[in-house]
């Protein structure tokens, strides 16, 4: 049901169709085994690294809606992708994304520490600069931007939200809180989708 949920905020539907400069072109970077070999960047002098997951029907000549996938504090993006350590691959989207009209490339990075402090929005800059890098080599509609995480990765998808604002399409927080990764920006609305356990004790719903 969360799936679904997710799916629903996440629709292929959209009014404009934006390439990014990565259509048409043969990725050089991006690869199928971008699920198991992390890709690396330098931000602010630290070293940072992201997954990538294609579609098996990958074709730069259509755009691709992209999703963020958040760990959590003490996750890691490896077992977002494994599905290990209680998480769902993916959180459970590509089996329904691939019942879908838009084919979805899902985005997995690592946080700093196993977290997202976001300190000094360096997250943000991180995160950014993946997307820049991703639309570079990969033909993604840039009017399909979506986040999601669980708890940290909650939290800094609200980050995105308020950072990105009509840059990205929607969010899905599951166990978040808006203020940890704090909320930069935040001026223009974005599609937003919430949930949180009434018994969380790591985060308590209050």
């Amino acid at each position: 049901m969360l799936s679904l949920n997710l799916l629903v905020l996440f629709p292929a539907v959209t009014l404009a169709l934006t390439p990014s400069r990565g259509c048409g072109a043969t990725p050089k970077l991006i690869t199928p085994s971008s699920t198991a070999t992390p890709l690396n960047l330098t931000i602010n002098s630290k070293p940072r690294n992201f997954f990538v997951a294609l579609p098996k029907s990958y074709s730069s000549t259509t755009p691709h809606r992209l999703v963020f996938t958040l760990h959590a504090l003490g996750g890691t993006a490896s077992a977002v992708i494994a599905g290990t350590g209680g998480y769902v691959p993916y959180y459970g989207l590509p089996p329904l994304a691939a019942n879908d009209s838009v084919p979805t490339v899902f985005v997995v990075p690592n946080g700093l520490n196993n977290g997202w402090a976001n300190q000094g929005g360096e997250d943000v800059t991180f995160l950014r600069q993946v997307l820049a890098t991703v639309e570079d080599d990969l033909c993604i509609d840039q009017d399909l931007r979506f986040s999601t995480g669980f708890s940290y990765g909650a939290a800094m998808s609200y980050a995105l939200a308020c950072a990105l604002g009509k840059d990205i399409r929607a969010v899905a927080a599951l166990s978040g809180n808006p203020q940890i990764s704090g909320c930069a920006g935040g001026t223009e609305a974005v599609a937003y989708y919430g949930q949180h356990g009434t018994s969380d004790n790591v985060l308590p719903i209050e």
